[in-house]
């Protein structure tokens, strides 16, 4: 939100300068009242603006000032001098072209609002004589954005399937670890694999959350289709605040869907933070205790993109819409938010405390010597260090890993030992880790370490196993002996040397690429891929409780009462006063849209009488304001009956008055337009109940 929504004075006269004479001697003897010769514009105007700046007037303005009003002067100060179709796209849907364009048009006869030009296009700003009656309420901006508190007794409801949840998350990652094949080559889930998906993690939508994880950068591919998690980026994932976690890794799902659902787009650091700090922010501008409807939901959402891009509202409706509805979607998948019945409420408080590690306790039941049940309290960090020894078997009303051979090789690998796995089992069981485990995790590791290869390939054989060097097919691939037991063998791929040595009867053998490969990838780098999120900023966007009626916001209080005293005592002068009915009419008119402020001002022949609508069987007065509004390509508002008898009204541009026989046919381009057509009606004069011509503004556009 902009600190000062005023320009100086100096630029607020200059604008008043640039009116169209008739405009500018129009409004300053509406004001002023009849102008002597000879005159000077610049004295004219600064007079205008002693004239505003009497305490008694600016008194009588701010008090005339009703809720549209507010409205309107509280938008143009939060998007900071917007362009008239800017405001109109703010306020799309809660007022029509014709009523918010009145609306401004009414500010600008009231001097409250101007316009001035910006490269070639016209800009609102606000008076800044008239500051202080308007400065508070740019600041009570809460009028916007109306929402509602959430009754004590109402609960989130927290589904069992949500996969920001620790152990769902987690069991994710095991999956993923499990499947050496995951990928096809081209791209895209393996059906088995997908299948698998489905039945271990019911009612979640799997691919979607691998995608997720692909464009978090924590799941990565080669060129081959080949995949591994990057240990650095799980840790700092581990690390974050559950709120900072969800945060990124809805973030990473709104990056996998801007792709088009593309698992082969290179993980984009940049793409990430930015989309978790337009999430961040979206939810800072939401009180967990109230309730926001879609149109204020809109309105923040529309803010906050104008201000990152500094722009206001350039891209089409379509877009932006379709934007703010990804930004729900992903924001419902990671329970960040819930809508029920259009109405959104926030379900988590920001927050980047660092997730606690998990107290002594039983987070995990060992329910049989190699499987164990997890308990949803576990906190992430430590179901991570479960997974990357264990593999998952099911999920939904329990959730339970087992021990397998495959499994704790993979913790070897990520240079994670036998006693490291006993010892977590036992803080987390709460029990000592049944021997025969024990016994079977130390054989594993034994074995382990036996036989290992080394990328290049090398190949490295214990005392014990040196026999294998004279073994076929392993025999034909040593190229080279490099020290007694290590051997460099003549292969591209390891898997060809792995597979050799299986066909030699060996089941488990070391692979210390993969642990090299973790540390390259960030197992043991610093760089920061999830930043702590800032969640001390206060919120954004104040809250209006559509109940209040008096505008109450610092130092200014609206007073509706007094406007109306005024107003009556307008009245009275004029029911007194002998005028023809079309000056009876404009002064009336005057009184009603808040333009008399003074007694002086009562004078019929300060100000143009101007007819600006016609009804029923004034088919002259329709002939004829239709005639002026075709001129000046001003906009008509116009009110009839269809054959079934349902009142219609349409906003639109005249282009013509053609004869049909003896009817006069109207010919408007209406402002509804579809697949960027004109959207072209032609209606009789006679069928019109109502015509009305919206005035332009008194600056020329």
């Amino acid at each position: 939100m902009g600190n000062v929504p005023f320009r100086g004075i100096e630029e607020w006269e200059s604008a008043l300068l640039t009116l169209p004479e008739h405009s500018f001697f129009e409004l300053i003897r509406s004001v002023l009242g009849n102008i002597t010769t000879p005159f000077n514009k610049q004295k004219l105007i600064h007079n205008l603006t002693a004239f505003l700046s009497k305490k008694e007037i600016q008194e009588i303005i701010k008090n005339y000032i009703d809720d549209d009003d507010r409205r309107v002067i509280a938008a143009i100060g939060i998007l900071e001098e917007p362009a008239p179709g800017e405001l109109m796209s703010f306020f799309g849907g809660e007022y029509s072209y014709a009523d918010l364009h009145n609306i401004i048009l009414n500010l600008e006869e009231r001097l409250i609002v101007y316009r001035f030009k910006d490269e070639e296009k016209f800009r609102l700003a606000l008076n800044p004589v008239l500051s202080p009656v308007l400065k508070p309420l740019t600041e009570n901006t809460g009028i916007l954005f109306p929402s509602s508190e959430i009754s004590a007794s109402i609960k989130p409801q927290n589904k069992t399937s949500s996969p920001w949840k620790s152990p769902l998350l987690a069991c994710l990652i095991s999956f993923v670890y499990d499947r050496h094949d995951l990928f096809k080559t081209q791209g895209g889930v393996r059906k088995k694999n997908l299948d698998d998906g489905k039945r271990i993690f019911p009612g979640l939508k799997f691919e979607l959350m691998l995608g997720t994880f692909r464009a978090a950068g924590l799941l990565q591919l080669d060129d081959q289709g080949k995949h591994h998690f990057d240990e650095n980026r799980l840790n700092q994932l581990a690390e974050l605040s559950e709120y900072e976690r969800r945060v990124y890794l809805a973030s990473a799902m709104m990056v996998f869907y801007e792709q088009n659902e593309n698992f082969w787009q290179y993980f984009n650091k940049t793409h990430i933070l930015n989309a978790a700090k337009e999430l961040h922010q979206f939810l800072q501008n939401l009180d967990v205790t109230r309730c926001y409807p879609r149109s204020t939901i809109q309105k923040i959402f529309e803010i906050q993109e104008a201000k990152r891009k500094d722009l206001f509202f350039r891209k089409p409706s379509a877009k932006t819409s379709s934007r703010v509805e990804l930004f729900l979607k992903v924001l419902k998948a990671f329970e960040l938010i819930e809508e029920k019945n259009n109405n959104v409420r926030k379900l988590i408080i920001a927050d980047n405390k660092q997730e606690d590690k998990n107290i002594a306790g039983r987070y995990i039941s060992m329910d049989s010597p190699d499987s164990f049940i997890v308990f949803p309290e576990i906190s992430f960090a430590d179901a991570l260090k479960l997974v990357r020894f264990s593999s998952v078997l099911e999920t939904g009303t329990i959730t339970r890993f087992v021990l397998s051979k495959d499994s704790v090789i993979r913790a070897y690998q990520l240079g994670i030992s036998c006693d490291e796995i006993t010892e977590t089992l036992k803080n987390l069981s709460g029990t000592a880790v049944d021997q025969n485990i024990v016994w079977q995790l130390k054989e594993w590791e034994k074995r382990y370490t036996e036989v290992a290869l080394y990328n290049g390939i090398v190949l490295s054989l214990s005392k014990d196993r040196l026999y294998l060097a004279n073994a076929e097919p392993l025999a034909s691939m040593i190229s080279a002996v490099l020290a007694p037991g290590v051997f460099l063998l003549a292969v591209d791929d390891e898997e060809d040397a792995a597979a050799a040595l299986k066909k030699a009867g060996v089941d488990i053998v070391s692979r210390n690429t993969i642990r090299t490969n973790m540390k390259n990838s960030g197992f043991e780098k610093k760089q920061m891929f999830f930043p702590r999120l800032d969640t001390a900023s206060k919120q954004q966007v104040p809250h209006f409780e559509e109940e209040r009626n008096i505008c109450q916001s610092k130092t200014i209080i609206i007073d509706k009462e007094k406007a109306d005293a005024q107003k009556n005592h307008f009245r009275t002068i004029l029911a007194k006063m002998k005028l023809s009915k079309d000056q009876h009419d404009e002064l009336s008119a005057r009184i009603e849209r808040g333009l008399i402020l003074t007694d002086e001002q009562m004078d019929a022949s300060s100000v143009k009488y101007e007819k600006l609508e016609a009804r029923g069987l004034d088919y002259v007065g329709k002939y004829n304001i239709a005639k002026q509004a075709i001129a000046s390509e001003s906009f008509l508002e116009i009110i009839w009956s269809d054959n079934q008898g349902t009142v219609q009204k349409i906003l639109g541009i005249p282009s013509a008055i053609e004869k049909a026989n003896s009817e006069a046919i109207l010919v408007m381009r209406t402002e509804n337009r579809e697949n960027n057509q004109d959207n072209i009606i032609r209606i009789a004069l006679g069928r019109i109940s109502l015509l009305r011509r919206i005035k332009q503004s008194i600056f020329g556009e």
